[in-house]
């Protein structure tokens, strides 16, 4: 069963990826991490691949 935190730590997530798909396309990594407080590397889990 979840706690309460976990379900916290999990809406945060999904919040963190669903702001870094709509916003992509005119910010970059550096720019959603800041304007989120949030350290770099996790925008990066979420950040479409430049490569693809």
């Amino acid at each position: 069963m979840n706690t309460a935190e976990e379900q916290r730590q999990a809406d945060s997530l999904e919040y963190l990826r669903s702001y870094v798909l709509k916003h992509c396309h005119h910010m970059s990594p550096q720019q959603i991490a800041d304007e989120l407080q949030v350290p770099l590397f996790a925008v990066k889990l979420y950040y479409p691949n430049e490569a693809r």
